[in-house]
């Protein structure tokens, strides 16, 4: 008979070659593997076969050994997040590598959960096959939905079954809008409606009730979006540049793709090496939210940058994403972890601050706003952008405020006007 251990040790070698691509030393394998190895004699132990792990027999695991190294030492490790991290990253690592879908959840604690985690399910479902939003769209919804229903099974509002009703609706809005921004606010109940619309399609609510959920009123120009500068565009290139590290070297490339194509971060992020034509001189962007594809002409100072980073910066590694991380494991970059602390730190080393949001779109709004001023038509920037809609660029004519009070008579004053009649 073989044991669930033996099964987990069959997949150690592949772990352990596994872990040798993606960069890691030798010594971090070592502390890998056995961590690993120690888990499934837990799980053995235990008697979990391996595809029934969830997230709460990792937790049980880590707690077992905290209770074994408070009796060897008696006392607690110096920095017991830190030594949870390091017992833990090998064993989610492995995981994520021969369990399908982790992390897995526990199974429901309650019926009340048992029924939201099929709504869910079918929501996710019905997203994925039934509308064509960007998967970040579809992330949002979710995680609102989510929301929403553990605030419904938890909190004081309803029970645990039944129909959702528009006084609950309600109670959830009032009780999450108040602190936000009206754009954001906008935002929550837009995904609130969209739910609701979904629970009364699938007989879950006896009526709509996305139609009678009171968004806040957006003017469409009443706020102006922060952008760069190009003298502070320059600045912030210019302080990167001269950051020969490696790492410097991939930070240049990024933020000469952000500020020549106005790329979403999400586009830079997914770009891959098969991307960059580079006999043909152009670019392929897959758009985030149209996932509509753009070839565009590699500039010079892009083709220079990216090559740079290519020839003195990029780790070896068998990911194809253009973009990696300095340090094992060597895998693309992501937007919230990858892209948007990368433009932070280069703005604040570069000393550039601007009011409002700083992330990597104020890249895009300077890139729309010098389009703009060159006087591109419309529609040509919505395709450099990748907007579905012209009426998506439209929204960067705000961005021209300061060229329209440039120009701008002045308003003569009562004394003047009355001086002039006279004449």
């Amino acid at each position: 008979m073989i044991t669930h251990t033996c099964l987990g040790l069959i997949g150690l070698a592949e772990f352990q070659e596994r872990l040798k691509a993606d960069g890691y030393s030798r010594h971090t394998i070592h502390n890998y593997v056995g961590s690993v190895r120690e888990f499934l004699r837990y799980l053995d132990r235990q008697g979990v076969a391996l595809d029934g792990v969830d997230t709460s027999h990792v937790a049980a695991y880590v707690h077992t050994r905290l209770r074994r190294y408070r009796r060897a030492h008696r006392r607690l490790p110096p920095s017991v997040s830190g030594w949870r991290a390091h017992r833990v990253g090998g064993i989610q690592y492995f995981l994520q590598m021969t369990v399908s879908g982790w992390p897995r959840r526990p199974a429901p604690a309650t019926v009340g959960e048992a029924l939201d985690r099929a709504i869910l399910q079918e929501y996710r479902e019905q997203l994925g096959t039934s509308t064509d939003f960007a998967p970040g769209t579809i992330h949002g919804l979710l995680y609102e939905a989510a929301r929403f229903l553990i605030w419904r099974r938890e909190g004081a509002a309803g029970a645990e079954q039944g129909a959702v009703g528009l006084r609950e609706v309600d109670a959830y809005l009032q009780t999450s809008a108040p602190r936000l921004r009206r754009t954001t606010a906008k935002t929550l109940t837009k995904r609130v409606a969209h739910f609701m619309s979904f629970l009364h399609l699938s007989g879950r609510a006896l009526e709509d009730l996305s139609s009678r959920i009171v968004s806040p009123t957006l003017y469409q120009y009443e706020s102006i979006p922060s952008v760069l500068a190009p003298e502070q565009i320059d600045a912030v290139l210019s302080a990167a540049r001269r950051d020969r590290s490696a790492k410097g070297y991939r930070d240049y490339a990024i933020l000469t793709l952000l500020a020549t194509y106005g790329l979403r971060a999400g586009e830079v992020s997914a770009l891959r090496l098969e991307d960059f034509n580079w006999r043909a001189e152009t670019l392929t962007v897959t758009h985030t939210k149209t996932r509509a594809l753009s070839i565009l002409p590699l500039m010079p100072e892009v083709a220079d940058a990216v090559f740079g980073y290519l020839r003195h910066g990029r780790p070896r590694g068998a990911s194809r994403a253009l973009f990696i991380r300095m340090r094992a494991p060597f895998r693309g970059l992501s937007v919230h972890h990858g892209i948007q602390p990368i433009v932070a730190e280069r703005m604040e080393k570069a000393g550039i601050r601007t009011s409002g949001k700083q992330g990597p779109h104020i890249f895009r709004h300077a890139r729309a706003l010098s389009l703009l001023r060159a006087r591109v038509p419309v529609k040509a920037i919505a395709d450099i952008l990748g907007h579905r809609s012209p009426r998506s660029t439209s929204a960067y004519l705000k961005l021209q405020t300061e060229d329209l009070r440039a120009v701008a008579l002045p308003v003569p004053s009562h004394g003047e006007v009355r001086h002039e009649r006279m004449a």
